[in-house]
C-alpha cells in the first residue's frame, strides 16, 4: 500500500551493482551526485508542484534505502522510502542551494507531485538516505574506505622514503 496516496500499488525494487570507492574517490563522486538531483525552486513555503525525475539515476550512495517504484495508478515513477511499516513518496532535490531529501505528495487533481521547504527531511542519514556530503556507504564500502584512509595516513606520517 503507498500510504501517501492510499492507493494499492505494486513496488519493484532496481538494485544496483556496489561501487568500487575510496575515499579519494569520494570528492570526484560529489559533483556527479550533485547534478542528480532535481530542481526546484520554493517560494516560502508554499507547494510547489513539479516533474519527477523519469528514470532511476541517483547513485546508490544518495538513494541508500529509497528504491525506484512505478505505482500503477501515476504515469510517473517515483523513489519510496518504508518507514515505520508505510512506504513514503520522496525526491532528492536541489532547491537553488543545497541539494536535501524532501516528502513528497500526488495532487490526482492534476496528475503532479508536490512538495514544500517545510517538507525537507531533517535527518535523512537516519533514514538511510544519502547525500554528497554524507553518503550512505554499505559495510564493505565502508570498510574499504576506512583501510584506504588508514593507509594514506600511515603513508602521511612516514613521510618521504
Amino acid at each position: 500500500m503507498c500510504q501517501w496516496v492510499q492507493v494499492p500499488c505494486i513496488i519493484f525494487i532496481q538494485v544496483s551493482p556496489t561501487a568500487d570507492l575510496t575515499k579519494a574517490e569520494l570528492p570526484k563522486l560529489a559533483s556527479q551526485w550533485n547534478s542528480s538531483a532535481t530542481q526546484v525552486f520554493f517560494d516560502g513555503n508554499k507547494n510547489v508542484h513539479f516533474t519527477v525525475r523519469s528514470k532511476d539515476d541517483l547513485p546508490k550512495e544518495i538513494r541508500g534505502k529509497a528504491f525506484w517504484t512505478k505505482c500503477p495508478e501515476f504515469s510517473e515513477s517515483i523513489y519510496e522510502l518504508q518507514a515505520e511499516g508505510r512506504f513514503h513518496a520522496i525526491e532528492y532535490i536541489n532547491n537553488g542551494t543545497t541539494n536535501k531529501w524532501y516528502w513528497i505528495y500526488y495532487n490526482q487533481n492534476i496528475k503532479r507531485f508536490w512538495t514544500s521547504a517545510t517538507l525537507k527531511i531533517i535527518q535523512p542519514e537516519v533514514l538511510g538516505l544519502g547525500n554528497s556530503k554524507a553518503p550512505q556507504l554499505e559495510p564493505q564500502d565502508q570498510q574499504r574506505v576506512h583501510a584506504v584512509s588508514e593507509s594514506i595516513s600511515s603513508q602521511e606520517e612516514a613521510g618521504p622514503s
